[in-house]
C-alpha cells in the first residue's frame, strides 16, 4: 500500500479553487472536512483514494494534530449527501459515496 503523506491530500482552500484541466477536475472530488473543535474546514480529494482503509488512515493522521486522537478519544466520521442527509462513512460501497459524498465531518468519541 502507498503511504501518503496527510499534508498533500488535505489541504485549506475554497471549494472551486485551484486549476487545472477539465478532465483533471472530472478525475477529482473535493469535499470540506469539518473537525468537530476546529475554527476552520479542510478539503480533500476523495478520488485520491482507494477506499474507506486509505482515508480513515490519512484523517486520522491528521486529526492527531488537535491531540485527541489517542487511547482515550477515537474518531467516528459521518458525511453529508447532496439531499442533505448525514450517515456514518462506511454505511455504502466505496463508490456510491464518492458520487455522493459533499461534506465530511470528524468528532471526537470517547473509547471505553
Amino acid at each position: 500500500m502507498e503511504n501518503r503523506h496527510v499534508d498533500t491530500e488535505l489541504r485549506l482552500g475554497r471549494p472551486g479553487s485551484g486549476g487545472g484541466s477539465a478532465a483533471a477536475a472530472a478525475a477529482e472530488k473535493w469535499v470540506k472536512v469539518s473537525i468537530q473543535g476546529a475554527p476552520y474546514l479542510r478539503k480533500v480529494n476523495l478520488r485520491a483514494y482507494r477506499g474507506y482503509r486509505e482515508l480513515m488512515a490519512a484523517l486520522f493522521c491528521f486529526v492527531r494534530t488537535f491531540n485527541w486522537a489517542s487511547q482515550q478519544w477515537g474518531m467516528l466520521v459521518a458525511y453529508e449527501d447532496e439531499a442533505g442527509h448525514s450517515m456514518l462513512a462506511g454505511d455504502l460501497p466505496w463508490d456510491m459515496f464518492v458520487d455522493s459524498c459533499v461534506k465530511l465531518l470528524i468528532c471526537k468519541m470517547r473509547l471505553p
